[in-house]
């Protein structure tokens, strides 16, 4: 997102400012080059900043939002070719592979396996956790 738009995308997200001095800091660009690992700052050609997740984290939120659909479907999973659809009705905008430096879903997949397992056989994504029985504690 552009930088100038995230304190009131914080605004309305959260419905309370965000004040970077409750955090020890005076200006937003000072918090944000303080967690280099969790954001990234980039500067567009026509001298715009953006601001988002670095990849890592980027992809943390990712499993997770995939997990949390996963777990609402009826079977525990999903078909890989209805994802992107199942995706994009839940969230609001589109699961582009290329923000997370994909060519494709599948290959996205392939990075979040911490959190979902790819069955090729049956093409289909399931949660991890769902797999874990009684007996295997």
């Amino acid at each position: 997102m552009f930088f100038n738009k995230f304190v009131p995308a914080y605004h309305h997200h959260f419905g309370h400012q965000c004040k970077v001095s409750n955090y020890g800091f005076t200006k937003l660009i000072e918090l944000f080059e303080a967690i280099p690992d969790i954001v990234k700052i980039e500067e567009l050609p026509d001298g715009e900043r953006t601001v988002g997740l670095t990849l890592p984290e980027a992809l943390k939120v990712l499993g997770t939002q995939i997990v949390i659909l996963i777990k609402s479907s009826p079977q525990e999973s999903l078909l890989l070719n209805d994802l992107p659809k199942v995706f994009l009705a839940e969230y609001g905008y589109p699961l582009k592979p290329q923000l997370y430096e994909c060519m494709s879903v599948s290959e996205v997949l392939t990075k979040i396996s911490d959190y979902v397992q790819v069955s090729s056989s049956k093409i289909l994504i399931e949660n991890k956790l769902s797999n874990i029985t009684d007996h295997q504690y």
